[in-house]
């Protein structure tokens, strides 16, 4: 739990960090704060954070934005025609998104946090496509090509705010920030595990500047032996963050 820094009462901000089905943990924080009566006034998240924040800022339920993750399989990430392209895609999981959401109302404001490639700084996204804005906020380079909005081309969030709590820190509202993107203890020294390592470790580099701006921290570091797409895992990983919640928010 990082230093308070105001009190916790039941009208809150709320910020999720990336790390592929690892995020499946902040939908149980998310069980954990509804069956308490806390109301979210604003939601932000980067890469599958993102994806969280925006489904639950439009108004969909647990259950519901659990049914959609389990529409996406890893046949989805794959492009078929990759011809001067990434053989890895997201447009299958921006179309899913777009299908889902449909002309569902935003109910929570959003915040995506996006990295502008040209300047290298976060950018947040709060308005116009926010779906196209989390799909670049899960663009993770060199797996996923960047996503161009208007004449800009972003990628993944993590590279540059992996903890998006920036703005929301300023708000009146106590902020509580979900971490799953911790490093496993337990690793080789192949080169696909080492390279996958030093993402995590880049998109790590300014966790310390976001816990600190963290009224309350949620860090679920019990799922860090899980894969970025071990949708088997989906379960436990939610329930997880669950438990994790309940320990750090039921005596304050």
């Amino acid at each position: 739990m990082a230093k308070k820094q105001k009190e916790l009462n039941k009208e809150i901000t709320l910020t999720l960090s990336g790390g592929g089905i690892r995020t499946a943990a902040s939908l149980g924080v998310i069980k954990y704060l509804e069956e308490n009566n806390y109301t979210i006034k604003k939601i932000s998240g980067t890469s599958g954070g993102a994806i969280i924040a925006l489904l639950y800022g439009y108004g969909f339920t647990i259950d519901e934005i659990e049914e959609f993750f389990f529409t996406i399989n890893k046949w989805d990430l794959f492009s078929f025609k990759f011809r001067f392209q990434s053989i890895l895609s997201l447009n299958k999981i921006e179309k899913k998104l777009r299908a889902f959401i449909k002309d569902k109302e935003q109910k929570i404001p959003i915040e995506i946090c996006v990295t502008n490639i040209e300047t290298g700084k976060a950018e947040y996204h709060t308005q116009d496509d926010l779906i196209k804005s989390t799909i670049a906020s899960c663009s993770l380079l060199p797996y996923f090509s960047s996503v161009k909005i208007a004449d800009t081309h972003y990628v993944d969030g993590g590279y540059s705010d992996n903890l998006p709590n920036k703005n929301l820190s300023k708000m009146k509202y106590p902020n509580i920030s979900v971490n799953v993107n911790n490093l496993q203890k337990n690793f080789s020294y192949k080169k696909d595990v080492l390279h996958r390592r030093s993402l995590f470790i880049l998109t790590q580099s300014a966790m310390r500047r976001a816990k600190k701006r963290a009224d309350f921290f949620i860090n679920i570091d019990s799922i860090s032996e899980v894969r970025l797409f071990d949708f088997k895992s989906f379960d436990f990983v939610l329930y997880e963050g669950y438990k994790k919640a309940k320990e750090v928010l039921d005596n304050i």
